[in-house]
């Protein structure tokens, strides 16, 4: 534990202030802009909450990104998107269930990558920025792809 605070001390007290300014700053006007998003959303019509505004039409609310992906889903993409958004996060739990319990190695990496995944998703902007997206699903894909080979080798 000490070596961790060794190396990561000074990223822990940057991360400590930061959430302790939250009171003061709103979550860096996060608050607004969920406010925002949550009036686009209620001002659409049945097709908007249907199928959405439609790709990077949060720009028309003039807020670069909802800073949450739940709720840009639902403004760009309605609730099908967001449909689609939830059985992805519950076919990733499943899937981090099934890696628990065959103990597979990579258990823990997609352990991981889901958190990550989750979290910045609720106080980001994940699937948004594609880089990132990019990036799980490319490893997701790596990991099961490793997954179905050894299963196939052993069997």
């Amino acid at each position: 534990m000490g070596l961790i605070f060794h190396y990561f001390g000074s990223y822990l007290d940057a991360l400590s202030s930061r959430m302790g300014g939250i009171v003061e700053d709103e979550g860096s006007g996060r608050i607004d802009i969920y406010k925002i998003t949550l009036a686009g959303i209620s001002q659409g019509n049945a097709l908007d909450l249907l199928v959405g505004h439609g790709c990077n039409s949060i720009l028309d609310l003039n807020i670069p990104n909802a800073h949450n992906d739940l709720l840009q889903m639902m403004y760009e993409y309605g609730i099908v998107g967001v449909i689609f958004y939830v059985v992805l996060l519950v076919d990733r739990f499943r899937q981090i269930a099934r890696f628990r319990k065959m103990e597979n190695g990579m258990y823990m990496a997609y352990l991981s990558s889901f958190y990550i995944f989750f979290f910045l998703g609720i106080f980001s902007n994940l699937v948004p920025l594609m880089s990132y997206f990019v990036f799980s699903t490319l490893l997701w894909g790596f990991l099961e792809g490793n997954y179905i080979r050894e299963r196939r080798e052993n069997a």
